[in-house]
C-alpha cells in the first residue's frame, strides 16, 4: 500500500522538523483566539466607564460613541469574512493567521492609547 503525505525530509529537504514555524503559528492562532474572545467581552463593561467621568483619562464617550463603538465589530466582521475568505485562498491559511494576529495586536495597542473615539474603531 502506498504511502499518503509527505515526508519532512521530502519537502523541507532536511531531516530535522520545523518546529519553529508550527510554534509560531499555534501561538498565533491561540492569540487570535484569545483576541477575538476578548474582543467581543471588551465593550460590554468598558462602555459604562468610558461614558462616565470615572476614568482619568481624557476620553469621554457619548451615548451615541458608545453605541457607536461597540456596534463596528458586527461591521469588521461582514467585510472581514468574505475577505478572510479571498486571503486564504490567495495565501493559505497558517499566513492568514500570522498577518490577523498582526492586525489585532496593533488594534489592541491604538485602543489604549487612543485619545479620541475614532482611533477605537
Amino acid at each position: 500500500m502506498e504511502e499518503q503525505g509527505a515526508t519532512t525530509t521530502r519537502l523541507t529537504g532536511s531531516s530535522t522538523p520545523a518546529h519553529f514555524i508550527q510554534y509560531i503559528t499555534a501561538f498565533s492562532v491561540a492569540v487570535g483566539s484569545f483576541s477575538f474572545g476578548t474582543t467581543l467581552g471588551y465593550t460590554s463593561p468598558a462602555g459604562p466607564l468610558l461614558m462616565s467621568n470615572s476614568t482619568n483619562g481624557s476620553l469621554h464617550l457619548t451615548s451615541v460613541e458608545n453605541s457607536f463603538f461597540s456596534s463596528i465589530l458586527n461591521v469588521g466582521a461582514l467585510v472581514g469574512g468574505p475577505l478572510g475568505g479571498l486571503v486564504i485562498n490567495a495565501v493559505g491559511r497558517r499566513w492568514t493567521m500570522l498577518g490577523t494576529v498582526v492586525i489585532l495586536v496593533a488594534s489592541w495597542l491604538l485602543i489604549s492609547k487612543c485619545c479620541n473615539v475614532m482611533l477605537m474603531v
